[in-house]
């Protein structure tokens, strides 16, 4: 079953209520109350403040020099899960110790009172238990029996009648046809006329005896249709009917039986479709067609339609359609004709959303000429199905068998009867039956779904909808099974008519109970007597042990709240601090407060003695002396990340607080296993103390060690998260500082009460750390005695220039490296570029890598169900593209349309392993492709790429906004979707803008595009010239996503040619948009982003009747979804073009080092030759300009989109900031750059003058050398 019935919940109550029942009976002592449950909750929670363990704090003696077990795998910092487990039941345990040595005897006293009671409550409940529960299950086994036997019963019953009823209609509309065929033949013989031969036949007063069929078998129409063979295959089956012939016959007697249709149809009262109006004309067509054209000569076999009624009312010819060349009705009218056998089609009307256009048209024809012949209230929709019957020259049977006739003569002719299916169904239960449900399948169509309410049939749909939890229940019969059991009752008339086709389009007929009907012999009988088996037992137990269990719920809240009270004050002061809070709050418990008081009264009186500050006493309203000591022996540590700051601004606030979160964790670990204590963070900053709360006379060492540590474990988490933070995530690294003294330490009390430290140690350890060097361990005089005390100079290293603290002037400090091997920054830092440029393609790999999840994970919802995989080969990505890439650059690009998500699907986990190392080797090949430029080079395209996903990210994507007040998420997604202009609901755009980012400067020579034109170089007569680097990056980039090795990478992004178009037009408009200096270009974009977003340039649309009388209303759909695409291309462009040079919008530091970068990067074109200018004679003016006239008019512009929320005001803040700070001091940053370079040229040129000078001597040698060997 594929759900839980109301019986089964029933007993899964009964269970629930005899469970409760149990912890009623058998309530225990305190130590062990509810320990199985919620014992382990608790012991989960505190372990997760670090407060349900006392970890042993490591004195000197216990560490060593070289100790290094932080890094080994038993150092308890990460515990495995048998660690866990262990740890688990030792708290366990201690938790039940404690309650034991806290009072022993009142712990075994109530032990023995409790045992015999808990004996004989075991042995009567267990007795009532027992009884309570056999013969609940009797009553409701046997109550329940009693109804599912009906329900089936009744269900098979009502199963066979539609089986029978359904043959037995069929039967007897091909009983009809077969009478009116007989009359059309019979007609044929009794004029005699030797000239009337088939197919020029025209049965007079046809309309008549089709209506009455008609009416009779609930069809919409009866018709004719003759056979016309080929011109080909008349000449060689010595036919005298030829397609010219027919032709002519119709144009001369068309029109008479067409008039005389139309007349009965007129005064058919049981007609009620569409009327043909006075003054409308039936179209005369006297040639063969299908759809809308005349078909050509030897193109037959035909099958014209010829006399029928009624005929619908329009602009299409009432006869000559060939009916043969209907995919869904030809096969049937060829099988009927050459087998001379009775046909009933699969729906007409249904083709499936998989089926070719040639069928879709068909189905939909033949809808809109039913809709016209039939009632108004019929739906549209449901199935239509036509039954076949051959005419037969002489009607001439031979009965073979008693229950099968066969045809001796030849067809000359079809007809046939249309009718919905739905009329087969109707009138066979009565009104008080409801419920089956009728799944009709056949070979050769789509299966569809009736439900069958009394004499109603109610179509459900096409597809098989039965209820899956009735799966079993199901019946299933063909025609063939239906005919024996029709015959088995005496029901079959199948006999006096041609055989109906058994291997053509076979039915079968499967019948399923529903819902409705098993409530129909459903009641609650059942759980109203298991129920009242069940109150016997509550209403005897309850009563007497609710007292009992709510008093031991009430002792175990108490003791849990004190727990979890020791626990969070644990994990906030030492331990001693905490003893002397506890001491403290019991002396100034309330003596007003009782047992008996009520706890809401009780909580009252508490809050407004806090409130009041009249009921704490005292001068100042505090009547307790303060908690705090003085500790003479201790070493404050003050730990800071440097360039933190810098590195947040370009965040997410969840990135952020993800490296602080899991660094300062891994430091709480560290501190706990060194027997250090964490007094606080500061924004990133980390102030730990050692020597106190128990003094200890290494503390000096200890705090040492755990600097140390703690600095490894930041340069590992650092490293680890670069992937999903995203670059220079792995360069940050913290300065240490560290002081030895006295300090003051105590809770300073009041609101948010916290421990604190007070004193010049704490001041002086503060300015070791802000003194510092990145990745450094500084200490003051007074520590570097400590560790010289403590046999370990050879850690010190004396710093060169000395400390200048406020108060105390110039102080001597020490660098400390445990172990006495002092870490070193490279001078050279060209061995870790291949190391750094391995990071940045990991990130951008996880980034591509998530939003390519995203593609295939709204494709799927887009996908029709059952099909599960990407469909390769479909794109024709090999397509020849313009070399000239800017000619394609569009002036808006088309996005897809809203659509919500269909119903629910299994989504995918990630995209597979050959995916994605496609995408990390295609990553890695672009990052090849980047020179050592100093600016323009991968690490710039990586800082680009995070700036697309940031701004990405910050656009709320429309598949993730929920309606809470109506549950409906497309009415607030569409909403959303129009209001980004599509961005957001597309996840290939927004995949396209981060790829851009990755290659558009793919190949960059470090100089301009105006110096590449001076130059003439080859990409520059290529690209005549014009946006060079940018044609050339794209290009680059297309070629190599082209490679075969690409190929399923390839069937991710775009499955389908026309994504493959969107793709590629977003890639060339986005990367063409970096290139700002080209006139023609940025003319464009001024001028579609004034007809875009300025409101002066916006047409108001009219919404009046005349409008819609126009039909002017696509028109203006049209417009709006132009303006739309236009708006998003906008939106696209200026967005990378933010990001390119995102380092202007960005931190102070980040624009500096980008800066920098930039310069040296033009200097050196300089210097090389390059370049006309000197980049330090306009320098400073330069950016100013380039502020002023591009970057805060662009970040305005992100703003003006409205799609950015507060990136927008964050990118424009940090522009207008960083101008106003370059004004200030870029003229001495432009000298300091300046002299930096001549420092590192002039090093550069010494260290080759010695190289030189280290190689001369030695060549007299070499040559004497020479010479002495010759």
């Amino acid at each position: 079953m594929g759900e839980l019935a109301p019986q089964a919940i029933a007993v899964v109550r009964t269970t629930r209520i005899i469970q409760f029942c149990f912890e009623l009976f058998f309530p225990t002592t305190h130590s062990q109350s509810h320990f199985s449950c919620q014992s382990m909750a608790m012991i989960l929670e505190d372990a997760s403040m670090n407060n349900d363990i006392e970890e042993p704090q490591l004195n000197s003696e216990q560490t060593t020099e070289d100790d290094h077990s932080y890094y080994s795998d038993d150092s308890g910092i990460s515990p495995s899960s048998e660690t866990y487990h262990s740890y688990s039941t030792h708290s366990s345990n201690r938790y039940k110790r404690k309650n034991k040595e806290d009072d022993p005897q009142g712990f075994d006293l109530a032990q023995r009172e409790n045992q015999a009671v808990v004996i004989w409550r075991l042995v009567v409940i267990s007795a009532m238990v027992l009884i309570t529960i056999g013969a609940s299950i009797a009553v409701f086994v046997y109550v329940d029996s009693k109804e599912q036997s009906a329900f089936e019963d009744n269900f098979d019953a009502d199963a066979i009648k539609i089986f029978t009823d359904l043959q037995a209609g069929i039967v007897q509309r091909f009983v009809q046809l077969d009478t009116l065929a007989t009359s059309m033949v019979s007609y044929v013989n009794v004029v005699g006329d030797t000239s009337m031969k088939w197919p020029f036949v025209t049965m007079p007063n046809f309309a008549i005896y089709a209506s009455k069929a008609r009416s009779s078998a609930g069809a919409i129409a009866v018709e004719t249709f003759q056979y016309i063979p080929d011109e080909e295959d008349t000449e060689q089956e010595n036919s005298s009917t030829t397609r010219s012939q027919w032709e002519q016959y119709t144009r001369e007697n068309g029109n008479s039986w067409v008039r005389e249709s139309i007349a009965v149809q007129l005064m058919d009262e049981t007609y009620q479709g569409e009327s043909w109006p006075e003054n409308m004309v039936a179209v005369e067509h006297s040639k063969i067609w299908y759809g809308n054209d005349i078909l050509p000569d030897n193109s037959g076999p035909y099958s014209p339609s010829w006399q029928a009624y009624p005929v619908a009312p329009g602009n299409e010819s009432l006869y000559n359609w060939n009916a043969i060349m209907d995919p869904l009705f030809g096969p049937g009218i060829e099988h009927s004709f050459f087998q001379k056998q009775a046909v009933m089609t699969q729906a007409l009307n249904l083709a499936g959303k998989t089926a070719s256009p040639h069928i879709q048209y068909a189905a939909q024809h033949t809808a809109e000429w039913a809709s016209k012949l039939s009632n108004q209230n019929t739906s549209a929709e449901e199935p239509l199905v036509r039954l076949i019957y051959p005419v037969l020259e002489s009607s001439l049977l031979v009965q073979e068998e008693p229950s099968s006739v066969t045809a001796v003569s030849e067809t000359v002719a079809i007809i046939a009867s249309s009718f919905y299916f739905g009329t087969l169904l109707r009138g066979i239960l009565p009104i008080s039956q409801h419920g089956p449900v009728v799944v009709v399948k056949n070979e050769c169509g789509e299966p569809f779904t009736y439900e069958i309410n009394g004499p109603e049939a109610i179509y459900l749909g096409e597809g098989d909808l039965h209820d899956e939890h009735f799966e079993s229940y199901g019946l299933s019969m063909n025609y063939t099974e239906m005919d024996e059991l029709a015959a088995r009752d005496g029901l079959n008339l199948s006999h006096s008519i041609l055989p109906i086709a058994k291997s053509y389009c076979v039915y079968n007929i499967t019948i399923y109970p529903s819902k409705e009907m098993e409530q129909m012999y459903r009641s609650n009988d059942p759980i109203i007597f298991t129920y009242s088996v069940i109150a016997i037992f509550l209403v005897t137990s309850l009563c007497f042990l609710g007292y009992d269990k709510l008093v031991a719920d009430r002792q175990q809240k108490v003791l849990r709240s004190a727990q979890k009270s020791n626990a969070i004050i644990s994990s906030l002061f030492p331990s001693n601090i905490r003893d002397r809070l506890f001491v403290e709050g019991a002396n100034g418990s309330h003596d007003t407060a009782h047992i008996f008081q009520p706890t809401k009264a009780r909580l009252k009186n508490f809050l407004h003695d806090e409130d009041d500050p009249s009921s704490s006493g005292g001068e100042m309203g505090i009547k307790s002396k303060p908690i705090a000591d003085l500790f003479t022996d201790c070493t404050v540590m003050f730990a800071d990340i440097a360039n933190f700051t810098a590195w947040s601004s370009v965040r997410e606030p969840g990135q952020v607080f993800t490296l602080l979160e899991t660094l300062y964790g891994a430091f709480d670990q560290i501190a706990a296993k060194r027997g250090v204590f964490k007094v606080e963070t500061i924004g990133d900053s980390y102030v730990a103390v050692a020597g106190l709360p128990e003094p200890r006379r290494d503390h000096a060492v200890v705090m040492i060690k755990f600097a140390r540590d703690c600095r490894q474990q930041c340069l590992d988490i650092c490293s680890q998260l670069e992937v999903s933070l995203g670059p220079e995530t792995g360069d940050l690294s913290m300065r240490f500082g560290l002081h030895s003294g006295p300090v003051t330490a105590g809770v300073l009390r009041g609101e948010k009460s916290r421990f604190q430290l007070f004193g010049d140690t704490v001041n002086t350890a503060a300015r070791m750390e802000s003194h510092g060097l990145i990745g450094k361990i500084q200490v003051s005089q007074a520590t570097a005695d400590l560790l010289i005390e403590a046999k370990k100079e050879h850690w010190l290293e004396a710093r060169e220039d000395k400390v200048e603290a406020k108060g105390k002037g110039l102080l001597q400090t020490y660098w400390v490296e445990p172990g006495g091997k002092f870490a070193k920054a490279p001078e050279n830092l060209s061995d870790l570029i291949d190391y750094k440029t391995e990071r940045l393609v990991n990130w951008n790999v996880v980034v591509l890598s998530r939003m390519l999840l995203d593609i295939m994970r709204h494709r799927q919802h887009q996908m029709p169900r059952g099909r599960t995989s990407i469909s390769k080969g479909s794109v024709s990505w090999s397509q020849p593209h313009d070399k000239m890439v800017l000619h394609e650059v569009k002036e808006f690009i088309e996005l897809p349309e809203f659509s919500p998500t269909s119903g629910p699907q299994k989504e995918l986990d990630d995209i597979s392993d050959v995916i994605k190392d496609q995408l990390y080797d295609y990553v890695t090949a672009i990052a090849l492709t980047y020179h050592s430029n100093p600016f323009h080079n991968f690490e710039h395209a990586s800082h680009v790429c995070m700036s697309v996903a940031k701004l990405l990210s910050r656009i709320m994507a429309a598949d993730q906004v929920y309606d809470t007040e109506t549950g409906d998420t497309r009415i607030l997604a569409s909403t959303l979707h129009d209001h980004t202009y599509g961005i957001t609901s597309d996840p290939l755009t927004q995949f396209a803008c981060v790829f851009s980012a990755l290659i558009h400067d793919c190949d960059h020579p470090g100089v301009p595009n105006t110096q590449l034109v001076k130059e003439n170089t080859e990409i520059a007569q290529q690209y005549q010239g014009k946006s060079v680097a940018e044609q050339n990056s794209v290009n680059l980039a297309w070629d190599l996503l082209l490679q075969d090795k690409y190929g399923d990478l390839r069937a991710a992004i775009c499955e389908t040619q026309a994504e493959e178009i969107r793709f590629r037009q977003l890639v060339v408009n986005a990367v063409m948009a970096t290139d700002i200096m080209d006139k023609d270009l940025k003319k464009l974009r001024d001028d579609r982003w004034k007809k875009a977003f300025q409101k002066e340039n916006v047409t108001p649309v009219s919404f009046t009747i005349e409008n819609i009388i126009d039909e002017n209303m696509d028109e203006m759909d049209s417009a709006r979804k132009e303006a739309a695409n236009r708006k998003a291309t906008i939106v696209i462009e200026h967005l990378i073009q933010a990001s390119d040079v995102a380092h202007t919008m960005q931190h102070w530091h980040i624009y500096r080092k980008w800066n920098e970068r930039l310069f040296r990067e033009m200097h050196k074109a300089y210097i090389d030759g390059r370049a006309e200018k000197d980049p330090v004679d306009f320098w400073y003016q330069g950016e100013i300009g380039f502020f002023d006239f591009y970057i805060i008019p662009l970040a305005k512009k992100l703003s003006e989109c409205g799609v950015f929320g507060v990136s927008s005001d964050e990118y424009l803040n940090y522009a207008v900031m960083n101008r106003n700070e370059w004004e200030k001091k870029g003229m001495g940053i432009v000298e300091e750059m300046l002299d930096k370079m001549a420092q590192e040229m002039s090093a550069s040129a010494v260290h080759e003058q010695v190289k030189e000078a280290a190689i001369q001597p030695t060549l007299p040698r070499t040559r004497a050398m020479e010479g002495n060997c010759k």
